[in-house]
């Protein structure tokens, strides 16, 4: 006689059967976005692009973006279901991304950039020294085995790189992309032969970006164990809406960035405290040189100096000065080669494109708009919107002041320009002001948390206060959104992509000139309140009147 006790059937994870359903609907809407993704051919049917369907699909996405993430933030941590709930989030996450990859990129052409520069620079070229423009201008007559006529020729290889050529916007500058992104480019470029098609071309590119967004899930899911928290807050990034549409779909190259510094922010939180081990600070100097090499894909991980400045200050004291110069060693290397005389003589430098884009380009901001606006006079173009609070002649004295400093330093400007120059400083002084609060609070309390709560602070004011607010810059700190403290901050993928709205406002009144500028001014000085008001509603009150935190780990 068997006297045993049967066992009972393990009970459903009913967190892994919610998974399931929001990863099914989720897939649908990114699916729904692949069909649409069709009707958004270059140059032709503006007016007829479904942009208000696609952003319902994403909407809907989002929606169950952030109840999936509150679900399994909240979740009892049961070891014994982690994995299969690590598996499904890992799974969905990857069908949402290759759903996506053959789609047609949604009101995207920053990739034909990014395809011309890779050309250039396979064949030897430095796409720094001359822009488009002065390709297409001056490349026809340069003289045989010049480097411009050298370019001429590399656009003129196959009729797919000519297109590819033809429709690099903001023709007059020289590309702003770092040298690591442009080996990137280089390599997509050497991958995919000169005459595919341009789908071919795209495909292999958005490839090569998908490793990068793999890799810093993969990063991410290593410093949520290094912090030990639960693998599965990995789904703040693995399933964010944003991602799809800005990697997966538009192929944006900061994918590459993203990643070297993800990696950089995991070895820097793994640096024990003092006194430091000779394994603490090979940690440091190898997250010195991540660091850098995320500023060699994208510019912005230089924000992040300060905090990891006094994190390491904290951690290694005097030696923290080691891992910084790495830092600077690998820009410095990065970016030699394109800084030769010969490469110069164009007029151009490696930062002349981005110099030119912190100059003049506005778009999608709010508190940088305000700013702006509030400082325009009327002789540089400023209107009295209801928001604008500075009478004109305070605002004309502004300007004219600042056109003197610029003259006095060597710099003739004009009002307009004066202006925005006047309001960009304004903002970098206000983002500083933050990250140097950020960086003292981690040298005072230099735990893992505290300083992975900081660079992501960091990366989003940054995003706050910039001129040019495009929605693709959130993926800058979106692996840390788990650490961000406030639930406020979870809005902002979501919100952005309010950004899209614009295009679709605009297409409705191509054909007639006035109303065309009212669409824009509706937009940027309309819709933005409604963008970016509900994420500061949010956070004062989160601020003002804080809820009970759960213990969910101890600071480490």
């Amino acid at each position: 006689m068997n006297n045993s006790v049967p066992t009972a059937a393990p009970a459903v994870d009913p967190l892994a059967r919610f998974l399931s359903s929001a990863g099914l609907v989720s897939l649908l809407c990114y699916a729904v976005v692949l069909g649409l993704s069709f009707q958004f051919q270059y140059g032709v049917g503006h007016a007829d692009r479904p942009i208000p369907a696609v952003l319902a699909a994403f909407l809907v996405a989002f929606v169950g973006y952030l109840v999936v993430a509150k679900a399994v933030v909240r979740a009892p941590r049961d070891r014994g279901i982690q994995p299969a709930r690590l598996r499904l989030i890992l799974g969905y996450a990857l069908a949402f991304r290759l759903v996506l990859l053959p789609s047609e990129p949604i009101q995207e052409i920053d990739y034909f950039r990014y395809l011309w520069d890779g050309q250039v620079l396979a064949a030897g070229g430095n796409p720094f020294r001359y822009s488009p423009e002065q390709v297409e201008r001056l490349g026809p007559a340069a003289p045989p085995g010049s480097d411009l006529a050298g370019m001429w020729d590399v656009a003129n290889r196959s009729e797919t790189v000519r297109t590819v050529f033809d429709r690099v916007h903001h023709r007059e500058v020289p590309t702003i992309y770092p040298p690591a992104s442009q080996v990137v480019f280089a390599a997509a470029a050497v991958a995919t032969p000169a005459d595919a098609s341009l789908a071919s071309h795209a495909l292999v590119l958005k490839v090569l970006l998908l490793g990068f967004d793999l890799g810093t899930l993969a990063v991410l899911i290593a410093l949520l164990r290094r912090l030990r928290l639960p693998a599965t807050w990995c789904v703040g990034y693995a399933w964010c809406p944003l991602v799809m549409k800005e990697l997966s779909n538009s192929a944006h190259l900061d994918a590459i960035a993203v990643f070297f510094t993800t990696v950089a922010m995991y070895l820097f939180a793994s640096v024990p405290r003092r006194p430091a081990s000779s394994r603490g600070r090979w940690l440091a100097l190898g997250g010195g040189a991540f660091l850098g090499l995320g500023v060699l894909a994208k510019s912005y991980p230089l924000v992040l100096g300060p905090v990891v400045a006094g994190l390491l200050l904290a951690r290694l004291g005097w030696r923290c000065v080691f891992p910084l110069a790495v830092c600077a060693a690998v820009v410095l290397v990065g970016y030699a080669p394109f800084y030769s005389p010969k490469h110069t003589d164009s007029g151009n430098t490696p930062v002349t494109g981005l110099g030119t884009f912190l100059g003049r380009w506005e778009m999608n901001d709010f508190l940088f708009m305000i700013v702006h606006e509030n400082l325009r006079p009327a002789s540089a173009g400023g209107v009295e919107r209801w928001f604008v609070v500075t009478p004109d002649a305070r605002r004309e004295a502004v300007v004219i002041g600042g056109r003197a400093a610029f003259a006095r330093a060597g710099f003739e400007v004009s009002d307009r320009q004066a202006a925005f120059l006047l309001a960009q400083g304004v903002m970098g002084l206000a983002l500083a002001g933050v990250v140097v609060r950020l960086a003292v609070g981690t040298y005072r309390r230099p735990t893992r948390r505290t300083f992975l709560r900081a660079a992501f602070l960091t990366l989003g004011w940054a995003w706050l206060f910039t001129s040019a607010a495009n929605p693709w810059y959130l993926l800058w700190g979106l692996p840390l959104v788990v650490f961000a403290g406030r639930r406020a901050w979870w809005l902002l993928p979501g919100l952005g992509l309010t950004y899209y709205l614009r295009f679709w406002m605009e297409y409705q009144t191509f054909d007639r000139a006035a109303a065309f500028q009212e669409a824009r001014n509706l937009f940027d000085f309309g819709v933005v309140w409604l963008e970016y008001l509900p994420f500061f509603v949010l956070l004062a009150a989160e601020t003002w009147w804080p809820r009970p935190r759960r213990v969910v780990a101890r600071p480490r």
